[in-house]
């Protein structure tokens, strides 16, 4: 579609990075909107964040790697190529991020899953930015359709550095995934201005995420692992609703009610 966003000369600026770091000041934006309103500084929240980028970044990267290890070409080019315009694979980044924040916050003695549930509506929001910086990279397509809404990609970069089929006429997953983040990105928040237990919203978004991501799997078509009956990412979803499941029945009620402080009006002047 359109994968560099900016060139001049051998200097280029990839829409996909753009857009994950559009993606990132995202979801810090709803943390640091929502944090405060449980007792969690801002300052803490900005540290919080920087480790969970980098969890994320290489999380997501080191399981690509492990998946696909047979397609790559390992260079020094075609591994920078990998870590600056794809996006690697979704899950790894996710265990990365959570490896990272259960480190930092265990440090800073902060409530996992106090944090856990402030981090939900940020992370579905972030997801829901990145995955149109995999629809403009071309990366993550979906199988052949003759849906009116299917998305024919034509840019030769794009089939170069991602392998896209070019001029046939696929399932958009990308945007698929998009709308589907965002919406739950909005029930989410929303949820926060209601009572519930601490963790709930964590595994709600870990559930609903889930079930989403394993059924729109079946409509992609780009190489990825796959064992037995399932694609890799549709086991880590079988896993998190099971683990979702474990959380309902064994641990939920031990947990404490919270609900979000109502937002404090802006002063005069506070721009």
């Amino acid at each position: 579609m359109w994968p560099i966003l900016v060139s001049f000369g051998s200097f280029q600026i990839y829409t996909y990075g753009v857009l994950i770091a559009l993606a990132f000041i995202g979801a810090m934006t709803v943390g640091l909107k929502l944090g405060p309103r449980y007792g969690l500084e801002k300052p803490l929240i900005w540290d919080w964040m920087f480790f969970v980028l980098l969890g994320a970044i290489l999380g997501a990267r080191l399981l690509y790697l492990a998946l696909e290890w047979k397609h790559v070409k390992w260079s020094l080019r075609q591994l920078g190529d990998l870590f600056i315009h794809s996006g690697g694979v979704f899950y790894g980044g996710f265990v990365g991020a959570i490896l990272a924040s259960v480190w930092f916050l265990r440090r800073r003695q902060v409530s996992i899953w106090l944090a856990a549930d402030i981090a939900a509506p940020a992370v579905a929001l972030g997801q829901g930015i990145g995955r149109w910086g995999c629809f403009f990279a071309g990366c993550c397509w979906g199988k052949t359709t003759s849906l009116p809404w299917a998305i024919t990609f034509h840019n030769e970069v794009t089939g170069r550095l991602m392998g896209t089929p070019l001029n046939t006429p696929l399932h958009p997953t990308q945007l698929y995934e998009s709308f589907f983040t965002l919406a739950l990105a909005g029930w989410l928040w929303h949820r926060h201005r209601r009572k519930h237990r601490r963790g709930d919203l964590w595994w709600g978004y870990v559930a609903v995420y889930a079930t989403g991501r394993f059924l729109i799997e079946f409509f992609r078509d780009d190489p990825r692992g796959r064992f037995a009956w399932f694609f890799t990412s549709q086991w880590f979803a079988l896993a998190a609703v099971a683990l979702t499941l474990v959380w309902v029945f064994f641990y939920r009620a031990r947990q404490p009610v919270e609900q979000a402080a109502a937002a404090q009006p802006r002063e005069r002047g506070d721009q």
